[in-house]
């Protein structure tokens, strides 16, 4: 059964695309909802890791800092979550102790000063975007789960695995939707 018994949907829900979602864009993402209204909702593909690191993008980054993709669409764009409002970098709660967005000069030295690291902070290039009742229509049709997301799934769980792990919180009814293989016609 689809999400559609968790409405209404709100910042700080970890969307689980469904193992049909078939979009290449979706597959197997984990999206983190950073804002939801009544024009539409903003969300952050948590496991969608690129090839592309930060010293790439940012000529004053010093170090390889990983990148994600954060979603199809505005794909130049750069996005940005962190669990550390001790270094004041900015940004508005989405759950707790994960932030949506920072001030780039003041994560920039806290990049290169090794203050913040990996696992505290995700940079993300373009963003999963829906308009207005979009995202309930795709629920509607078995396309997303919807789990509450925490610091743990946000930061501590590795991309690779998050989908998974995050697909098995919504309980043993759930299992084989989690252990199913990529590709079910090679099983």
């Amino acid at each position: 059964m689809g999400a559609d018994a968790f409405e209404p949907f709100q910042k700080g829900s970890l969307l689980l695309a469904s193992p049909q979602l078939m979009d290449i864009n979706f597959v197997r993402a984990a999206v983190l909802l950073c804002e939801h209204t009544r024009e539409g909702s903003f969300g952050l593909i948590l496991n969608h890791k690129t090839d592309l690191t930060l010293d790439i993008l940012i000529d004053a980054i010093d170090r390889p800092f990983p990148v994600y993709h954060g979603g199809p669409v505005q794909e130049n764009s750069l996005h940005i979550l962190h669990c550390r409002p001790d270094l004041d970098l900015g940004g508005d709660e989405v759950v707790t102790d994960v932030y949506w967005g920072a001030d780039i000069e003041k994560l920039t030295m806290a990049i290169n000063t090794n203050m913040i690291q990996e696992d505290e902070c995700r940079i993300f290039i373009g963003y999963s975007g829906w308009d207005a009742k979009q995202l309930a229509m795709e629920c509607e049709m078995n396309a997303w789960f919807i789990v509450p997301a925490n610091h743990e799934l946000v930061f501590r769980v590795p991309a690779r695995k998050l989908w998974r792990e995050a697909f098995r919180t919504l309980g043993e009814s759930y299992r084989f939707l989690a252990n199913m293989p990529d590709n079910p016609e090679l099983n």
